[in-house]
């Protein structure tokens, strides 16, 4: 089974953390949020999870939510809040946000609202008290060791932190929402040397919350997006980069990075899309490497593309062969070399053309490798050209995939 996600990248803080804004132009922006949202959807069990002020407050998230609507009309986006309805939502956040205004104009904008309300039907129950939990986190979390506090408190000295504790409480006593917006304002002048660790330390806090509650994990590897905030993440098998490259070998990267949401809502339907989602997951788990990902896809796409049997699928050897004068073709042989008679070490096949390649780079003392397809048994079923062909269009597919320079960098 696969985990759900929450999509943090579509929160507008976290892309000023990381300058998107600045760093992209708005095509740009939107484009890389749009893959990174495909990808999530991709991946996910069963939904992705965000806040709706994820989708309102951001004109760039809000046009994506527009484009890819099939996306919340299906529930692959799912949206938790504690309030009874869309109306509530938006009437306690304008109170919290009114000094904020220009900053949240889209949680004051009815036709923004309207939207969820007309699309978004995966709208969830949120127990979770969000504020609660960050006045109790924030005010605490340093004094109690917790991790994400440890760039603060290499900054600050204890005094400082102490003020810097009291803020998020003033401002909820005040009614205004406690953001980062709102915070930084309050800031002692001792604390300006740890605003970035301060503001990563309310991501964390913020979005932790959410991935508990629902038990969620981030979408790792997106570009620019440089850290999680520490919050839950498997990156190895949730990585926007490594899901790319599998996709990359099977010639579908680009198609459903930027593909239209009914087409993945449609794909999502077919079991043999989900089963190839739960391969790459599998997958991605147990490569250590990008370059071992792309390997072992590559040796599946082959199998697939070129209609191995079953019984006799392409697999992928690094030994010894022997180079022979002449063919072989007999089972004497090929026990031989099974049961490592035929020299020590054991040999894993024998071959014909590379001997004299070898003979001379031996004589040179040049180091030397080969790369051979071995398309038959040295067996009288060698008879068979057609194992030969398969095996060279094997090959050729499989260098294409990951190449040449990953090739030589893996066999040394």
């Amino acid at each position: 089974m696969r985990r759900d996600l929450f999509l943090h990248f579509l929160n507008r803080d976290t892309r000023e953390v990381f300058g998107l804004y600045t760093t992209l132009s708005n095509d740009a922006h939107a484009g890389l949020l749009r893959r990174a949202l495909n990808a999530a959807i991709m991946l996910c069990e069963d939904r992705c999870v965000a806040p709706p002020g994820f989708v309102v407050e951001d004109q760039i998230a809000f046009l994506l939510a527009e484009n890819q609507g099939a996306f919340l009309r299906e529930g692959l986006i799912q949206l938790p809040m504690r309030e009874s309805s869309l109306a509530e939502f938006a009437e306690k956040k304008r109170i919290g946000y009114q000094p904020m205004r220009d900053r949240y104009s889209g949680l004051f904008s009815d036709t923004r609202i309207g939207f969820l309300g007309d699309n978004a039907t995966g709208i969830i129950r949120r127990k979770t008290h969000i504020t609660e939990g960050i006045l109790r986190d924030w005010s605490t979390g340093a004094e109690a060791g917790k991790k994400i506090w440890k760039p603060v408190k290499n900054l600050l000295k204890p005094a400082g932190i102490d003020l810097v504790a009291k803020i998020p409480l003033i401002l909820d006593q005040r009614g205004t929402a406690v953001t980062w917006a709102a915070i930084q304002p309050e800031l002692p002048s001792a604390a300006s040397a740890a605003k970035v660790e301060l503001r990563n330390t309310l991501q964390h806090i913020y979005f932790k919350q959410y991935c508990d509650e629902f038990r969620l994990c981030a979408l790792t590897g997106i570009p620019y997006i440089q850290h999680d905030f520490d919050i839950p993440c498997d990156a190895r098998a949730y990585n926007f980069r490594r899901l790319g490259a599998f996709l990359e070998i099977f010639d579908l990267r680009d198609i459903l990075f930027d593909a239209p949401a009914d087409l993945l809502v449609a794909l999502r339907r077919r079991p043999g899309f989900i089963a190839f989602m739960d391969a790459f997951v599998a997958l991605s788990s147990t490569c250590k490497t990008e370059t071992d990902l792309k390997f072992f896809s590559g040796q599946a796409r082959a199998a697939v593309r070129f209609g191995w049997p079953k019984n006799r699928r392409p697999s992928v050897w690094q030994g010894p062969l022997a180079s022979a004068d002449e063919v072989v073709a007999s089972d004497d042989w090929r026990k031989n070399i099974l049961t490592g008679k035929g020299g020590d070490p054991k040999l894993l096949g024998v071959e014909m053309e590379a001997g004299g390649v070898c003979a001379a780079a031996r004589k040179f003392n040049v180091p030397v490798s080969m790369l051979r397809v071995i398309s038959d048994q040295a067996d009288p079923s060698k008879a068979d050209d057609n194992w030969r062909k398969l095996g060279m269009a094997t090959l050729a597919d499989l260098l294409k995939s990951i190449g040449i320079a990953h090739v030589l960098e893996a066999i040394g």
